[in-house]
């Protein structure tokens, strides 16, 4: 959606604070200290981020462990409002891995990405000493730094950067390509140590960019957020001085949006000079403008899909960190609608969080104070898929419906009931109508619609069979695939080629990835070897040989060169060291020989040696 194609969404705000409050806030922990992050690790337990440097493990009860999860407290910045330990994630496979990814800014006020591993024994003990940093950012103000962390569906870490600081963003990093400032990042950190680039990051072949950037044109992105059910990602951007902003990120759109910053404040201008045109910027979904009643700074929130509250699903919930007012936003049939949920005066809420049943609670950093999002009603949410068809493209599905504490559940085919099917999730490889019952802990029952399961076969894809190696000076190779019509990702592809010299050298793994009209996927990959195809050495420098390559009717010619003349012994092996020729050549002075091999494409190493024992390397590609 781009700025001249959107119908401005301005909220009257005003109007919305005088309807009832539809939630409460229901304490749940006190004792923090400058709380900025709530995560859980896929158990019971909530880990709260103190921006000082601490990250404190609550109970169920919302009882503080003394004992922190972690204390980096001597590494930290905290100078200014905005330093400090800002945010943290848990690995997807945490739960074997033990890894834990957090966000920083160290004591010289530069961001420190970094992971850490819990202790194999005392699980609720982190090991400090285990730090291994992944990315670092210098930042030239103390303010707009960020600091969230979230993994996304698709298992890459995604990392908010803000502008680096002062005010209007006077260096213009939001819009610089060879600067992490003012970005969405998104790395692949599932082989440790280290971190890799998603083959299908958009800029991974456009060397103007680093390839980590996912999105660009953020001025502070606080907070983010993943939705369950769609995989959408939400963002709330903080503003300069008059407009707050929701940017959205839909899971099957590709990335490389610019949200806009510093050329758009909102929708509003704010500085264009040397900008693009309007067009070429992607436009909030939303967006508030500061006053007494809205507030000043966006807290980001979540799409709501824990399994209590049905009337707070499906809807991103956010806040304001200097007017306490919390409201939601739908997403209906395209068009965004905005509700105000309660005004809670005179609290500055930092952050959301959720825990392992997706149930909400919000933060207020100057109280240290935690609470539990609720609603009034006592109706539980039964829910299958957001569409009436649920196309699968397997042989088997689980239908899943959100989990709720203490909660029964009945599935139902076809309006008979399943025997035995009494969990929030059912396995099945039937085609036909599901619906699901559930109540609650409060005997409230709720029967969610029904949803038709149909199966497909996916697609068998192949890629066209690359030769595995060639040398970087070679601008492109076309691409092909098998159905036609799919995309290409990987490091030095742009559309359907592959560019040695924009890879540049070393291992590169492309991938094909074709989508059939009813939405299933398949890929299929070549690994690829870039060379220079330079001499390896060449001992003695009298030796002087040099080679011209002439493909011929599939024989491959080799025109030889040697100012002193002689015998020489030539072999011809491949990078395994298996000859495939072995000849003796006699020189005469200033002459050239030809030499003719039908070799299979490859890369070979020449070697040619004197009677004087004088030896020369040459390493060349056969394409």
């Amino acid at each position: 959606m781009t700025r001249l194609s959107l119908t401005i969404l301005v909220f009257l705000f005003s109007a919305m604070n005088l309807h009832a409050q539809v939630i409460d806030l229901v304490p749940f922990a006190t004792g923090l200290v400058k709380p900025v992050d709530i995560k859980h690790c896929g158990d019971s337990r909530l880990f709260v981020v103190e921006r000082d440097g601490y990250i404190r493990i609550l109970d169920t009860a919302g009882n503080v462990n003394p004992v922190p999860f972690l204390d980096i407290n001597s590494s930290v910045g905290s100078v200014g409002g905005e330093q400090g330990l800002l945010g943290m994630a848990f690995s997807p496979n945490y739960e074997t891995d033990g890894y834990f990814y957090i966000n920083y800014t160290d004591n010289n006020g530069d961001t420190r990405i970094s992971r850490l591993m819990v202790d194999s024994i005392n699980p609720d003990s982190a090991i400090a000493a285990s730090e291994e940093l992944l990315l670092k950012v210098l930042q030239p103000y103390t303010n707009h730094n960020g600091g969230n962390l979230q993994f996304g569906h698709d298992g890459y870490l995604y990392i908010g950067l803000g502008d680096g600081g002062s005010a209007g963003d006077p260096d213009d990093r939001a819009q610089t390509h060879k600067e992490y400032l003012g970005k969405m990042l998104r790395i692949d950190v599932s082989n440790a140590p280290g971190y890799t680039v998603p083959n299908d990051n958009p800029f991974l072949a456009d060397t103007t960019y680093y390839p980590e950037i996912w999105a660009s044109g953020l001025r502070n992105p606080w907070k983010y957020s993943f939705d369950h059910i769609n995989g959408s990602l939400w963002i709330g951007d903080v503003g300069q001085g008059v407009w707050e902003e929701i940017n959205i990120h839909h899971k099957n759109d590709p990335g490389g949006q610019n949200f806009g910053w510093r050329c758009y404040e909102g929708n509003a201008p704010y500085n264009t000079a040397g900008c693009l045109p309007a067009s070429s910027y992607v436009a909030p979904i939303a967006e508030y403008q500061h006053s007494l009643s809205n507030g000043c700074s966006i807290t980001g929130g979540y799409v709501y899909r824990g399994g209590e509250f049905n009337s707070l699903f499906g809807k991103y919930i956010y806040t304001d960190y200097c007017s306490g007012v919390i409201w939601s936003l739908t997403d209906s049939a395209g068009t965004y609608v905005n509700n105000t949920l309660g005004d809670f005066a005179n609290n500055q809420y930092s952050t959301f969080g959720e825990d392992y049943f997706r149930e909400l609670y919000i933060a207020e950093t100057v109280s240290g104070d935690i609470y539990r999002l609720a609603d009034t009603s006592c109706l539980p949410v039964a829910f299958i898929a957001e569409t009436d068809t649920m196309k699968v493209c397997d042989t088997v599905v689980t239908l899943k419906t959100p989990a709720g504490n203490g909660f029964l559940y009945q599935w139902v085919l076809d309006t008979n009931i399943i025997p035995g099917a009494n969990s929030s999730s059912y396995t099945t490889n039937q085609p036909g109508y599901y619906s699901v019952l559930v109540v609650n802990s409060s005997f409230c029952t709720n029967l969610s619609s029904p949803v038709y399961v149909e199966f497909h076969t996916p697609p068998a894809v192949t890629m066209d069979t690359l030769q595995n190696l060639f040398c970087v000076n070679i601008t492109t190779v076309p691409l092909s695939g098998t159905p036609a019509g799919g995309m290409f990702y990987g490091k030095g592809v742009t559309g359907s080629n592959f560019s040695p010299a924009l890879a540049g050298t070393g291992t590169h793994l492309i991938t094909y990835k074709f989508t059939d009209p009813n939405g299933c996927s398949g890929t299929s990959s070549e690994t690829v070897v870039v060379d220079a195809c330079a001499f390896i050495s060449q001992s003695p420098a009298s030796g002087n040989i040099s080679m011209i390559p002439n493909p011929n009717n599939g024989t491959f010619d080799l025109m030889l060169q040697e100012d002193n003349h002689g015998t020489y012994r030539i072999t011809i092996a491949d990078l395994v060291g298996k000859k495939v020729l072995e000849k003796e050549m006699e020189f005469r002075s200033g002459g050239r020989m030809q030499l003719s091999a039908d070799l299979r494409p490859g890369l070979y190493i020449l070697k040619a040696t004197s009677e004087e024992g004088a030896v020369s390397y040459l390493k060349f590609l056969v394409q």
